[in-house]
């Protein structure tokens, strides 16, 4: 269930998850995420 809940909210905040082949052996999860914009002084 760890990866399916991580999945989910890295998508509901519009990021995004990859599950790669380590260069060590094994996997690799990579999460990105973006900084969301600057919305001071928005009005």
């Amino acid at each position: 269930m760890g990866l399916w809940l991580t999945r989910w909210i890295v998508r509901s905040s519009g990021g995004d998850l990859r599950v790669e082949e380590s260069r060590f052996g094994g996997t690799r999860v990579v999460v990105g995420l973006h900084q969301p914009a600057d919305t001071e002084g928005a009005e």
